[in-house]
């Protein structure tokens, strides 16, 4: 077994150790038939098909698609329709800013609540760059909508605090009407095999956010707007790194070279580093050192 799926067994293990269902209470077919879709640390579009395509087929049918990502992705245009943009690395911040966001009303055990009630939000939401309103809105979406599902995928499986997020996901699968779906590249998901697992588990205190400063890229598989030959870029991230679209570069720490293209879809100053479909991505924005060939 790799080190990514290693990793999404962890997650898994954590998930259920504080009443995440093992099995999954959703489907791809569940997710097509849901009103409401929150795509968060994960770029479905190639990551996973088949959870992608029961995104699409739900938006199709009137579903409210919210997507949770650093980087926007152009093969979700059209789908979403609320863009909530974090800032790399503040996943955990993020995911416990909307536990608290969709366990408002629900009953929890002293534990969870205790843990909602210890978030400084004006920390998280400062550090993570989420407002307050983006949370507001999320949560008036969730008011009006009945079938409504939760997509968390590859981002979060090797963060360093992976196992806290898995347990508040957790949290919300258990006690909030959202399903939840871990959606990596060894599931269409629907069940896993695993151990049972017996251990209850503890929500840890959020950590401090860390800063990713500096030339980023984030690790990604290839889809039919790309192939594992590039680092794609925006303008400004080219103008950053010094680059021409068409130069050739080397990553300090990756093996050979990749031909960078400024892609006109991309914003900001974090670039894509396309892989090949049986790479590890490990957690997937990086800080780098970029070199041009031949300078």
């Amino acid at each position: 077994m790799n080190q990514e799926a290693l990793a999404y067994r962890s997650f898994i293990a954590s998930f259920s150790s504080m009443g995440g269902k093992i099995g999954f209470s959703a489907s791809c077919d569940a997710i097509a038939q849901s009103d409401m879709i929150i795509v968060l640390g994960g770029r479905v579009s190639c990551d996973n098909e088949a959870v992608y395509n029961a995104v699409v087929s739900a938006s199709n049918n009137g579903a409210k698609v919210i997507y949770m990502h650093p980087l926007e992705d152009v093969l979700m245009d059209g789908i979403i329709t609320q863009m909530v943009k974090y800032e790399a690395g503040s996943e955990e911040g993020v995911v416990a800013m909307l536990a608290k966001t969709l366990l408002d009303g629900c009953e929890t055990s002293d534990a969870v609540q205790q843990f909602l009630d210890d978030l400084d939000e004006g920390y998280l939401c400062a550090e993570s760059n989420v407002g307050d309103e983006e949370f507001e809105l999320i949560f008036e979406t969730a008011a009006v909508s009945n079938k409504k599902t939760l997509v968390v995928g590859l981002d979060l499986f090797n963060h360093k605090n992976s196992s806290n997020i898995a347990k508040i996901c957790g949290v919300i699968d258990s006690v909030t009407t959202f399903s939840v779906v871990i959606a990596s590249k060894y599931s269409d998901g629907n069940s896993v095999e695993m151990s049972d697992v017996s251990q209850k588990g503890a929500l840890d205190p959020v950590s401090p956010l860390p800063e990713y400063n500096g030339t980023i890229v984030y690790q990604c598989y290839p889809n039919k707007q790309s192939n594992n030959n590039t680092l794609r870029g925006s303008a400004q991230f080219a103008i950053a790194a010094r680059l021409n679209s068409g130069d050739l570069v080397t990553i300090d720490g990756h093996d050979g070279t990749k031909t960078f293209l400024v892609d006109e879809t991309l914003k900001g100053t974090i670039a894509l580093n396309v892989l090949d479909e049986e790479s590890n991505c490990g957690y997937r924005f990086e800080k780098i050192k970029l070199m041009r060939v031949g300078s």
